[in-house]
């Protein structure tokens, strides 16, 4: 029997991983009482084929890690992975240090309307992939944090999904990047340069249309 390549055994890996990370997304959704089942299905769906990673990160631990090409080397970089509302506590403290957050958009907005009554609009963001400390600066400058109150897990902080400059900027940034999140993709540092101003530029003229 001929000896299999390392490419074909590599392809054999990231299938067995593929599979059991489907089992556990079907796992999490398939709990209708759980209001984070999505955010915990798309953590593990962010991963890449030859991760170990099957299932949910313990506290403590990161949650996904993103392959990056660093002045011609490859380096494995710690991304966080947030959907919608999803929990901000341990960035906003620091205490996180993943590099890149990965964060996904989609839900309906209920308007009550006017005249023609209430009416519902989807709003939707692909997995885009941020610097963490540019995804927090706009969250703060877009004033899209809300507290919590969850006696199961505890109080904390949270994104604020219905907040309108955040989903206009979220839009800019696809739009002008296009640094949608692809767990198979190969990203440099340099794909990110000058992301920092781009978000000042648009806060400064978001500012001006208020007035």
């Amino acid at each position: 029997m001929a000896k299999k390549s390392i490419q074909e055994l590599n392809a054999a890996k990231a299938a067995r991983n593929d599979a059991r990370r489907a089992n556990s997304i079907a796992y999490y959704l398939s709990n209708p009482a759980d209001d984070g089942r999505h955010g915990k299905a798309f953590e593990v769906a962010c991963s890449r084929p030859m991760s170990v990673k099957t299932r949910l990160a313990k506290q403590g631990e990161p949650d996904v890690s993103v392959k990056f090409d660093v002045d011609g080397k490859i380096r494995y970089i710690i991304a966080e992975c947030k959907t919608n509302e999803g929990r901000v506590d341990s960035l906003l403290s620091g205490k996180n240090r993943a590099k890149y957050t990965i964060y996904r958009l989609n839900f309906r907005q209920k308007h009550k309307g006017g005249k023609s009554g209430p009416w519902e609009e989807h709003k939707e963001i692909p997995a885009v992939i941020i610097p963490t400390a540019v995804f927090i600066t706009a969250l703060r400058r877009f004033n899209a944090l809300h507290v919590i109150r969850n006696k199961r897990s505890g109080d904390g902080v949270a994104i604020q999904k219905s907040n309108k400059l955040l989903y206009e900027w979220l839009t800019y940034y696809v739009d002008q990047y296009g640094l949608t999140f692809d767990r198979e993709s190969v990203y440099y540092p340099s794909d990110f340069d000058g992301v920092e101003e781009s978000l000042k530029r648009f806060s400064d003229r978001s500012a001006k249309c208020q007035f």
